[in-house]
């Protein structure tokens, strides 16, 4: 997992963070509301397989923040 982590962010490159930054991956699930066409069958009562998202957050020193999706 760490590899595909490395690989996804290895051609982004955020120009306002400086200095000492952290960085984490956080994964949320994948919904659909207020769309009218949905690629997957309906889940009754919330079950199921959720697909989730995976999205890289990184934080400097200073506060500055970036995320994207991966």
């Amino acid at each position: 997992m760490a590899s595909y982590f490395l690989i996804a962010t290895f051609g982004y490159k955020p120009s306002n963070l400086h200095g000492i930054i952290e960085a984490d991956e956080t994964f949320i699930a994948e919904y659909f509301k207020g769309k009218r066409k949905i690629c997957r069958p309906a889940r009754k009562r919330g079950g199921g397989n959720i697909p989730q998202v995976p999205i890289i957050m990184v934080l400097d020193r200073a506060g500055n923040i970036v995320h994207k999706v991966i």
